[in-house]
């Protein structure tokens, strides 16, 4: 048995782009990013890798290959590239879109893909929702990182 990576990858600004576009177009974006996720690990990984959608805006990745570093810098320069061709020029110069609506209003950041991850050593024998919970918290620390992912071991 092999060491393996669960990946949490996370969509920032969704809901964001939703509101100031539509559900139809953020639908689109979400699926399009989980083109992208697949299209990345088909191309890095190996055929037992694994993407699933969690919920609303949240990926996981599961994967054996030890070169999960060079799959997470590849999936945060296909997501910035992708991302970008959902905006239009102008709200990439402002690099925000402005939101009206009675209940969220204010400027909101563009959306942006961001990683946890977790090596699990192969003699793993607790139980997997505790690194759900030490991935949200990763998430955290992520989202203050240039980076843009960060991968810890247990």
């Amino acid at each position: 048995k092999k060491n393996g990576f669960v990946l949490l990858v996370k969509l920032f600004g969704l809901k964001a782009y939703n509101l100031h576009k539509n559900y139809d177009d953020g639908d689109r974006l979400m699926a399009t990013f989980a083109g992208m996720l697949c299209d990345t690990l088909n191309a890095a990984g190996s055929p037992e890798d694994f993407v699933g959608h969690l919920y609303s805006d949240e990926f996981c990745i599961f994967t054996r290959e030890k070169k999960v570093e060079t799959i997470c810098k590849t999936i945060m320069v296909k997501a910035e590239r992708l991302l970008r061709s959902f905006y239009t020029p102008y709200e990439l110069m402002r690099g925000y879109v402005t939101l009206d609506d009675a209940k969220d209003r204010g400027h909101f950041y563009l959306a942006e893909g961001m990683i946890a991850g977790v090596e699990i050593p192969a003699n793993w024998d607790s139980h997997y929702i505790y690194i759900v919970d030490l991935l949200k918290d990763l998430l955290k620390k992520v989202e203050l990182d240039d980076a843009g992912y960060r991968i810890m071991k247990l």
